[in-house]
C-alpha cells in the first residue's frame, strides 16, 4: 500500500462519500473506489461497508484508519526533519519556539540579524515540542527556547540564559483589581484563581503547588492557556501565569504576582553549533533581553 492510498482511505473516512472524496482528492470516483478496492484486497479485510445509504468504517477500519494516520503523521515529521536538516547545509537558521510570546522580541532580533549576515535567513518554527526535548533526536532546530528547569541536560546541548519570567494576575480591564500594582494573597481573598492544569513541563505543576500554598480559596484548574484567558476575560477567574505566556493586551490588566519565585528561560543549541551566524542570532537575544523594554512582559 502506497501514501496515495492511505491519502485516499482517510478523505473518504472523512467525507463517508465516494464522490464528495473524489472532489477533495482531484481525481474521478471510479479511481477512487478502484484504489480503495486494491488497498482492500491487499490487507484482506474490508475497511468499508457500502449500502445504499452511504459509506460506513467497519470494526477493523476504525483500527486501520488511526494506524495510517499515525503512520503519515510520522512520514511527514521525517521529511520535516530532512527539510530541517537540509536548511542547514543550505545556512537557513531554524529557531524553535512554544509560542510567540516566549520570544516576543524575536523580530527586533530577526532585523539586526539581517544587517550582520544578509544572506542567512531565519526561521521560526512554533511548536509545543520545544518544551520538551530531552534527547539530541528531539532537537530538530539550530536554536530552542527552553525552561532552564524543565530541560534535561545532556552531554550533547550548550544552554544560554536568556532571562527569568514572572508570574501574573491576569483580570479583565474592568474588574475592580484591574488597577493594583502587585496582586497576592490578601488580594485574592474571596476570589476563584485558575491554575493551568494542562499538559506543560513539570514547572507548571510548582507554580500550582505554590499557588495552592497561598491562596486558601477555590482553585479552578483550566486545561489549557485559552481556557484561562476566558475565565479572566468572563470575570469568572484570576489566572496566575508566568510572563513567556503574555502579552499586552488592552481587554486584560496583567499584574506582577506578590512572589519571589521566577522561571529560568533559556536558548539552546547543539554542543557542536559553532557558526558564527547562529551565535550572533543566540548573542542578539541575550543582549536584548538583558535591556528590559517598558511593554515587556517576563
Amino acid at each position: 500500500m502506497n501514501t496515495k492510498q492511505m491519502e485516499y482511505i482517510l478523505e473518504l473516512a472523512r467525507t463517508k462519500n465516494f464522490n464528495r472524496a473524489a472532489e477533495n482528492l482531484y481525481i474521478s470516483q471510479p479511481a477512487l473506489t478502484y484504489q480503495i478496492k486494491t488497498a482492500e484486497e491487499e490487507i484482506g479485510f474490508n475497511i468499508f461497508e457500502r449500502s445504499g445509504k452511504g459509506v460506513y468504517v467497519t470494526p477493523a477500519g476504525e483500527q486501520f484508519i488511526v494506524a495510517i494516520a499515525n503512520i503519515l503523521d510520522e512520514l511527514n515529521h521525517a521529511i520535516e526533519r530532512g527539510v530541517n536538516n537540509n536548511n542547514r547545509y543550505t545556512r537557513t537558521i531554524t529557531l524553535g519556539i512554544p509560542f510567540r510570546s516566549c520570544l516576543s522580541r524575536l523580530p527586533e532580533a530577526i532585523h539586526e540579524q539581517k544587517k550582520r549576515f544578509p544572506s542567512v535567513p531565519i526561521t521560526a518554527k512554533f511548536a509545543y515540542a520545544h518544551y520538551k526535548i530531552q534527547h539530541p533526536s528531539d532537537f530538530d532546530t539550530d536554536i530552542s527556547f527552553a525552561l532552564h528547569e524543565s530541560f534535561t541536560k545532556l552531554s550533547g546541548f550548550r544552554e544560554y540564559p536568556l532571562y527569568e519570567s514572572h508570574l501574573y494576575a491576569i483580570t479583565s480591564a474592568h474588574d475592580p483589581l484591574a488597577k493594583a500594582k502587585v496582586i497576592g494573597k490578601a488580594e485574592l481573598a474571596n476570589r476563584t484563581v485558575a491554575v493551568h492544569s494542562g499538559k506543560y513541563p513539570p514547572i507548571m505543576r510548582r507554580i500550582r503547588a505554590l499557588i495552592s500554598s497561598i491562596h486558601t480559596g477555590n482553585i479552578e484548574l483550566a486545561h489549557d492557556f485559552e481556557t484561562c484567558i476566558l475565565l479572566a476575560e468572563t470575570d469568572t477567574a484570576i489566572p496566575i501565569l508566568p510572563g513567556f505566556l503574555l502579552e499586552p493586551n488592552p481587554k486584560f490588566a496583567i499584574i506582577p504576582f506578590d512572589t519571589e519565585k521566577t522561571i529560568p528561560c533559556s536558548l539552546i543549541t547543539s554542543s557542536n553549533e559553532h557558526r558564527d551566524s547562529v551565535i550572533s542570532v543566540v548573542k542578539l537575544l541575550q543582549d536584548i533581553y538583558k535591556k528590559k523594554h517598558q511593554n515587556d512582559i517576563l
